[in-house]
């Protein structure tokens, strides 16, 4: 229940992703797969805090704009995989990330 709690409040507030400029992107991903027999589920949270807001003016595209005008950010991620190999057992995996870009 946190970490829904947690997804949503850095959902909203990134909701400045509508104004000319933005200050903080969060991504939320989900991959499924079955490889060699084995199902798969992935999931992975990102959200990156930009120094200074991020313009979006020229018509750039929101999910290159922060690369495209070099700004400073720091981002923090977590990852959690899950595999079930059947009789074979399960198997879970999980990362955080902290990290940094300077410019």
């Amino acid at each position: 229940m946190k970490r829904t709690l947690i997804a949503i409040a850095l959902t909203l507030s990134s909701a400045s992703v509508f104004a000319n400029s933005f200050q903080h992107e969060t991504n939320l991903n989900y991959g499924w797969g079955k490889i060699f027999d084995a199902d798969i589920d992935a999931y992975n949270l990102s959200h990156q805090f930009y120094l200074s807001p991020v313009s979006t003016n020229n018509n750039m595209p929101l999910a290159e704009a922060g690369f495209l005008s070099r700004s400073s950010s720091l981002l923090f991620a977590y990852d959690y995989a899950k595999e079930d190999f059947g009789m074979l057992g399960k198997e879970s995996y999980s990362n955080w990330s902290v990290g940094g870009v300077w410019r």
